[in-house]
């Protein structure tokens, strides 16, 4: 499978909108409150999406899988090194590609002098914690019992 990363344009924030409208549906179903997903704010998403893009903060990546979008992310090297979003497709996943989409991350972060990077993960997200544990990650904070599941979290700390 040919994978590329390539760097979000404001041309593609409708495609990062609609890709995270699509793993929300599926992935987080259960964990966030069925009508953020339900009535999933397409516009208004979409205008954060495109803040991202062309802010100096965040770097966004999608993901594309033999020409498709399959997934993207969100980096962030100020104040703190963060992978802010990872989200992949879930007929994308288990092939390896999010391997390869952790060692970009990975390179990214390198090229950027960072040797550490932090990211979040929803304790409800069994899958995902398996993931980052198998790309490295160490457990450094939990968060979890609230209200709202989507405000359960894991800190998992990385080192280059």
């Amino acid at each position: 499978m040919d994978i590329k990363f390539k760097q979000a344009q404001v041309s593609d924030a409708a495609t990062v909108t609609t890709l995270r409208q699509q793993i929300w549906a599926t992935t987080y179903r259960g964990i966030y409150n069925s009508k953020l997903i339900d009535e999933y704010d397409f516009e208004a998403h979409k205008q954060k999406d495109i803040d991202k893009i062309t802010g100096v903060q965040y770097d966004v990546f999608i993901v594309v899988a033999d020409g498709l979008s399959a997934g993207y992310f969100i980096l962030q090297c100020a104040p703190n090194a963060y992978i802010q979003s990872l989200y992949l497709l879930k007929k994308y996943q288990h092939q390896g590609i999010g391997k390869r989409v952790f060692n970009h991350i990975k390179a990214y972060f390198a090229e950027h002098n960072i040797k550490q990077f932090e990211c979040h993960c929803n304790t409800h997200n069994t899958p995902a914690q398996q993931f980052y544990r198998a790309m490295g990650g160490r457990e450094t904070a939990r968060s979890y019992n609230h209200i709202n599941k989507r405000d359960d979290q894991i800190t998992y700390l990385f080192t280059i």
